[in-house]
């Protein structure tokens, strides 16, 4: 081999270290984005089969059943209430606060409030509802979106709302980066929508059975 022969050897083999050099940065941004997403992915399932069960728990019905004068009753107060853009209280009576100063003009939050009878159920993290866990006879399960930190803020938690052995309110995190959470309650359908901090969506629709 002579010089010249070595120096374009020379010469390509950096070319090639050189493109290898920028590839791995690629391929690990790619894989982290992959894992990510999948991550993101089996969380959001996770909280839907949440909402799926919690909605299935009240019975498929959209009205409460009140016992009373030895015949049962519809009562007023619908079994699955949906507040536009609203956050949930923990006071004892199920309430809801209207949309605070720096959500306001900002995203649309709503809140979800599910009331049924106990009967073996459970909430969202997996502890079983007794009847200490009650407020009248009726278990609550709650869904909205806090926000921490600066007003600004535009990514929160989807917490779930339950009630303690006393009947006072609890919120666990369920799920983080969440920008909106939408909910609609139409013609015996619930429909559900996450839009996360990678600005993807997720969307289901629960049919409601009389």
């Amino acid at each position: 081999m002579n010089l010249l022969e070595l120096m374009l050897s020379v010469s390509l083999l950096s070319i090639v270290v050189s493109g290898l050099t920028h590839a791995v940065p690629i391929l690990q941004k790619s894989f982290f984005a992959e894992r990510t997403l999948r991550e993101e992915i089996a969380q959001v399932e996770q909280v839907i089969q949440i909402l799926t069960r919690s909605i299935q728990q009240a019975g498929y019905e959209n009205t409460l059943k009140v016992h009373g004068g030895g015949k049962s009753q519809r009562h007023a107060m619908k079994a699955i209430q949906v507040f536009k853009q609203a956050v949930l209280t923990t006071e004892k009576a199920p309430k809801f606060s209207a949309p605070q100063s720096y959500l306001a003009g900002r995203r649309q939050t709503d809140a979800l409030l599910i009331q049924h009878e106990t009967d073996g159920h459970f909430d969202c993290v997996g502890r079983k509802i007794t009847e200490k866990r009650t407020s009248e006879g009726l278990s609550r399960i709650g869904f909205f979106i806090q926000f921490r930190g600066k007003k600004s803020a535009s990514v929160g938690t989807l917490m779930c709302q339950s009630l303690t052995n006393k009947g006072q309110p609890q919120n666990d995190a369920i799920l983080t980066g969440v920008q909106d959470f939408l909910v609609d309650l139409e013609d015996g359908l619930v429909t559900i929508q996450f839009i996360m901090d990678s600005n993807r969506h997720y969307q289901i629709s629960i049919a409601l059975q009389n």
